[in-house]
């Protein structure tokens, strides 16, 4: 399955959203109490939890096409197969044997996937995952979506919604009301491949007012950016995002329908 994780708390990790620049278009949420800054286990251990999975590191190899990780990456990077760029140009891609020694662990697809486009795309221009997911998966993904958030006490009591693009002009809105700071949402269902990214722009949004509408101005509307881990046969995109969301006006758009 292919699974969303939007991860709404402390950022400094890997994963982040872009530097947020001055609010100058509305409303703004108060700040949050110090919490905890995040990390990789963090993400890995509300996956597992989650979805009663282990993370790839953690799983058996399984039997299939790949059969030696450092001397797969050592072609490709003296020039013996077709691929044009190093492995790491996209920064997204990783350490070629570690992203491969991960994929050794899972199906025998995604191994021959992995194979194909260290062997076949120059990855000059994007990362292995976005090139591993459409062979995999050459017109629908499955996915599962969990949004979870913590410390939101500044907006303590409201309810806090998620937009998940699902296809052209198309989103699927799933909400939470925020307690002790935390909220928990989730979302199940097919999203159509040429939808996929590295990275992809969703939105949130606060009803501040409780009218049940997108208010530019009054509520609280912000993008959050979600990026992929590195199972491909259960892919989670994470989003992390600090408390303090913005009003960006033209997110109410997604809301509003």
């Amino acid at each position: 399955m292919y699974r969303f994780l939007i991860l709404l708390v402390l950022g400094g990790c890997a994963l982040t959203t872009e530097p947020r620049p001055p609010d100058t278009d509305g409303p703004s949420e108060p700040p949050a109490s110090p919490t905890t800054p995040d990390d990789s286990a963090v993400i890995a251990d509300l996956v597992g939890t989650a979805f009663g999975m282990a993370a790839p590191d953690e799983r058996p190899v399984i039997p299939g096409p790949i059969e030696d990780c450092v001397a797969h990456c050592a072609a490709r990077e003296d020039g013996t197969t077709g691929g044009g760029c190093s492995f790491n140009t996209r920064p997204e891609s990783g350490d070629c044997v570690e992203r491969c020694e991960t994929l050794r662990r899972q199906s025998a697809a995604a191994q021959e996937a992995f194979l194909w486009c260290l062997e076949n795309d120059p990855l000059c221009f994007q990362g292995i995952g976005e090139c591993i997911i459409p062979r995999m998966y050459p017109e629908e993904i499955p996915v599962d979506v969990l949004i979870v958030g913590r410390g939101f006490t500044g907006i303590e009591g409201l309810t806090i919604a998620a937009a998940i693009q699902t296809g052209r002009d198309e989103y699927q809105v799933v909400g939470d009301a925020v307690a002790g700071g935390e909220f928990e949402m989730s979302w199940s269902g097919n999203l159509p491949t040429w939808l996929y990214h590295a990275w992809i722009i969703d939105y949130l949004y606060v009803d501040v007012n409780g009218n049940g509408r997108c208010d530019p101005g009054t509520d609280l509307m912000d993008t959050i950016r979600l990026h992929q881990t590195v199972d491909f046969d259960n892919v989670t995109l994470v989003g992390m995002a600090e408390p303090g969301l913005r009003s960006i006006p033209t997110a109410c758009d997604a809301f509003n329908r």
